[in-house]
């Protein structure tokens, strides 16, 4: 028995020496909304935003552990500093005394979707006015949309899913949506027959085409060195090759909107 004690102390040893990470092996916490297949407690690796945000941590000794709530929840956890940090989140300034944000992770871009039988013409945001809206909750889509929305000059209809809003599109109880063009794909895949998918158009012109970050506590401590950290990270993922390897899952999709 004694024999077995001393082995099992000379290979946790070993580990220790092999890998100093496994030593100093920092955790912190991550809010996040649901949004598949970037982010989702449902999915490997909950999503692949998810997953190269840990992979990027891990390079740097941290351990990420997630949890999952409404984005204004998330928001606000994050802030208070009752959690580390969130992700998903565009970059904006009114945030920027509450935040830390990282380098940019991912490029996305939000879509209009209409039925065939009744397309959308549009240039600019204004173009929308005299539409039904689909959207989702704590969703930006912009500033001018966002402005415009709230003083009722867009009419616009949020709902907590996509895939609602694929459903009332297809009723005519809008008429369009806005969804981020792989979250649209997940979500159509998911919920709509061969025959639904033939009556859906979607536009050319993206309503918005932007990065999304991480964001970490301005009340955590270690704030900036923790974002520091991940951007070290980061870097050293895009360098070896396993980014590619972990967005190729998005880009691999058979995706009609991308």
């Amino acid at each position: 028995m004694k024999s077995l004690f001393l082995a099992q102390l000379v290979i946790i040893f070993q580990l220790l020496a092999v890998n100093p990470l496994f030593a100093s092996e920092k955790t912190i916490t991550l809010a996040s909304g649901s949004w598949p297949p970037y982010m989702s407690s449902e999915l490997p690796e909950y999503g692949v935003l998810s997953e190269l945000v840990s992979r990027a941590f891990e390079e740097e000794g941290y351990r990420v552990e997630y949890g999952f709530y409404p984005w204004s929840r998330s928001m606000a956890m994050t802030r208070a500093g009752v959690s580390t940090g969130s992700l998903g989140w565009l970059k904006n300034d009114s945030r920027e005394k509450d935040f830390f944000y990282s380098l940019p992770i991912w490029r996305t871009q939000d879509i209009i979707i209409s039925r065939k039988d009744h397309q959308v013409h549009w240039n600019t945001v204004s173009d929308l006015k005299d539409y039904r809206i689909g959207a989702s909750m704590g969703y930006y889509y912009g500033d001018e949309f966002q402005a415009m929305e709230k003083m009722g000059e867009l009419d616009v209809e949020r709902v907590m899913v996509e895939s609602q809003n694929f459903k009332k599109l297809l009723v005519d109880r809008i008429d369009l949506m806005i969804a981020e063009k792989y979250v649209a794909q997940y979500w159509l895949e998911k919920t709509l027959l061969d025959s639904q998918i033939d009556k859906i158009k979607v536009g050319e012109i993206p309503l918005r085409d932007d990065s999304l970050y991480l964001i970490i506590s301005r009340r955590e401590a270690d704030g900036a060195a923790i974002v520091e950290s991940f951007n070290k990270g980061l870097i050293k993922l895009k360098q070896s090759g396993e980014y590619e390897k972990i967005v190729s899952k998005l880009i691999n999709l058979n995706c009609e909107f991308c």
